[in-house]
Order: C-alpha cells, then sequence, then structure tokens
C-alpha cells in the first residue's frame, strides 16, 4: 500500500520537474536532491 503511494509520488514529482522551465545543470545530481526535496516529508516515514 505504501510501496504504490510511493510510486504515485515519484511520478508526479517528475512530471513536476520535468515541466520546470529552468534548466538543470547537472541532470543526475539535480534530479536526485530535487525529488528528495519536494518529497523529503512524505520519503521519511517510507524509507524508515
Amino acid at each position: 500500500m505504501l510501496y504504490q503511494f510511493y510510486e504515485c509520488l515519484l511520478q508526479i514529482v517528475r512530471l513536476f520537474l520535468r515541466s520546470q522551465p529552468t534548466p538543470r545543470p547537472s541532470p543526475s545530481q539535480e534530479g536526485e536532491s530535487g525529488v528528495r526535496s519536494h518529497l523529503g516529508i512524505a520519503s521519511i516515514p517510507v524509507l524508515s
């Protein structure tokens, strides 16, 4: 249940980051930090 909810959040964040007009200097690092910053509160109880 939580895993499916987390997957839905990831898809939403990916669409949100992809819709941002600002270019990413480093897609790999910026992408990881971006997802963690946006899902910081949501990912803590899921991962722990």
